[in-house]
């Protein structure tokens, strides 16, 4: 048995109520108490107590691990998509995701979704952790992220079909369909959507799946058992993904009042992902950002917080 006594922490239980001045004891990485340093004394086992390290949090603040529901680990820092679709080998992509992961612990993130992976590492990522071969925390992953053959936010070096990196394009419902089974089958705890893309004649991001081809992944990984997030960086993608079934929307950026409706309806969570778009905003050029894309990271976040706001309201 494993005692761990954290004493004198200000606690954040991460149910909205004020940080207090707590004591928690864990038994075996399990929460066995929390308290004032009176009530520890009064129901906890003495033995337990004397047995356990003890770690003074005094000035501190004790919480709960964070959850990254966004979180591409096997991508690491590239410099272009050209590095990442075609100068990342499979065993590359692996050493440096195990480099990069006890950074997420660090961090104070002890849970994470990664919802495509370079190569579709994603399960054996998640396998190696479970295992105990590296650090890192609880990971739910996805494969590769379905693309049509119009692309995803790489423009034209996405092909017309086949995989590379973290795509896998799919062109009818049959290979959707197919593809979702195959995915699920090699372990993957979710199926990505990629339902918007790049074109390079136009601005932004369209939408490049149908209302049929997200229902169709989203029946079929349903009936398995597993849960479907799709990219959405439109109004009329979010309002279809919610439509479709998808249980997850990503970005969910430029979301009107039809949007905002079917996600409620739906029940479907949204993950905004604007820390991405901020850091680009402040930091883009540090990174190769080109000359005015700060105020186009800042105009999706203004034009999509509104909204935002009131889908959490919404519950």
């Amino acid at each position: 048995m494993a005692a761990v006594h954290i004493a004198n922490g200000l606690l954040i239980d991460g149910t909205g109520s004020a940080p207090v001045e707590r004591d928690v004891v864990t038994v075996d990485d399990e929460i066995v108490a929390v308290g004032s340093a009176a009530d520890i004394a009064a129901h906890v086992s003495p033995d337990v107590l004397r047995s356990a390290t003890t770690i003074d949090a005094q000035g501190l603040t004790v919480m709960p691990g964070l959850i990254d529901a966004h979180c591409h680990v096997t991508f690491d820092d590239v410099q272009s998509n050209d590095e990442l679709f075609f100068h990342r080998p499979p065993a590359l992509a692996a050493v440096i995701t195990a480099f990069n992961l006890p950074k997420l612990l660090l961090a104070g993130v002890t849970s994470m979704m990664d919802p495509d992976t370079v190569h579709g590492i994603g399960p054996q990522v998640r396998d190696a952790v479970n295992a105990g071969a590296i650090e890192g925390p609880r990971i739910a992953t996805g494969v590769q992220a379905l693309l049509t053959a119009v692309g995803g936010t790489a423009g034209r070096l996405i092909p017309d079909e086949g995989e590379v990196g973290y795509a896998a394009v799919v062109n009818t419902i049959e290979e959707m369909v197919t593809t979702t089974r195959r995915q699920i089958k090699h372990g993957g705890d979710w199926i990505k959507i990629h339902a918007t893309g790049s074109i390079p004649t136009h601005k932004g991001e369209l939408q490049v799946w149908t209302l049929d081809e997200m229902k169709a992944v989203c029946d079929t990984a349903h009936a398995l058992g597993v849960p479907v997030t799709a990219h959405c960086r439109s109004a009329s993608s979010t309002r279809d993904a919610a439509r479709a079934g998808v249980d997850l929307i990503l970005h969910a950026s430029f979301m009107d009042d039809e949007a905002l409706e079917a996600v409620i309806d739906s029940g479907a969570a949204i993950c905004p992902t604007f820390t991405f778009l901020a850091n680009l905003a402040d930091h883009g050029d540090k990174v190769g950002a080109g000359a005015g894309m700060a105020d186009i990271f800042r105009g999706e976040i203004k034009a999509t917080a509104a909204k935002v706001r009131a889908a959490h309201d919404a519950g």
